[in-house]
């Protein structure tokens, strides 16, 4: 009589603190040189990365009509600063 084959099962790696390390470093820098919203997003919080991503388009899109619009683009760099400090602190814990 054989005995059943078992099947491995998939576990996924949990990410490891220097790759949290790492990735929230990157969050920083994306979000203050190439795009406020995109570290966010790239640190898994998609629904504050889309807002942040959307509020910097409506600013700069606005700025042409008025200048005054530039202080929607600033907001969203702010928000998008104090989302990737918050993402530093939790993976530096």
């Amino acid at each position: 009589m054989k005995k059943p084959i078992k099947k491995k099962s998939v576990k996924r790696k949990a990410i490891g603190k220097k790759s949290n390390k790492g990735l929230s470093v990157l969050s920083l820098l994306l979000n203050i040189v190439i795009w406020p919203g995109l570290g966010t997003l790239v640190s898994r919080k998609f629904g504050t990365g889309v807002l942040q991503m959307i509020l910097s388009l409506v600013g700069l899109a606005l700025m042409y009509v008025m200048p005054a619009a530039m202080l929607i683009v600033l907001i969203a760099w702010i928000w998008a600063l104090v989302s990737s400090v918050r993402i530093i602190m939790e993976a530096w814990k």
